[in-house]
């Protein structure tokens, strides 16, 4: 059990980390939205699978998408539904923001502005604040 709480804290810590970081850089560096957008991804999956290792899901967690984590919290809280219209914008962000010809003739620089980057850190937050409400720390 020890091992298990270990587990999801961690996860959530570095969830938090994320949202930070995407936070101060939508402050500090708001010309790179892209990687604020992939921050605001990263936070939102890290806090899904801390929720799901909280409850011990028993297997392995290879995933990274947000639906599919999503869908695997429904099951043990339906309350998780009501976070389906920000995940799968979220779920948008993880592969084009990452590489350079994700987008056909395109590139994350060109793509991505601000006000996304604005919305997917307050996505991001609503997700890592509800999976907190649902985690209890010790």
């Amino acid at each position: 059990m020890k091992s298990q709480k270990f587990s999801y804290q961690k996860w959530l810590d570095s969830a938090q980390d994320e949202l930070n970081f995407a936070k101060v850089n939508l402050e500090e560096q708001p010309e790179f939205p892209w990687y604020i957008c992939f921050h605001a991804q990263q936070a939102a999956e890290k806090a899904l699978k801390a929720f799901l290792f909280y409850k011990q899901y028993p297997k392995e967690l290879r995933t990274h998408n947000l639906i599919t984590l999503l869908n695997l919290c429904e099951k043990y809280e339906k309350e998780f539904n009501e976070l389906s219209r920000s995940c799968k914008i979220l779920d948008g962000y993880y592969t084009p923001t990452r590489y350079p010809d994700a987008l056909p003739g395109m590139t994350p620089s060109g793509v991505f502005r601000k006000n996304e980057a604005k919305e997917a850190v307050e996505l991001a937050e609503e997700i890592v604040e509800f999976v907190k409400e649902r985690v209890k720390l010790k």
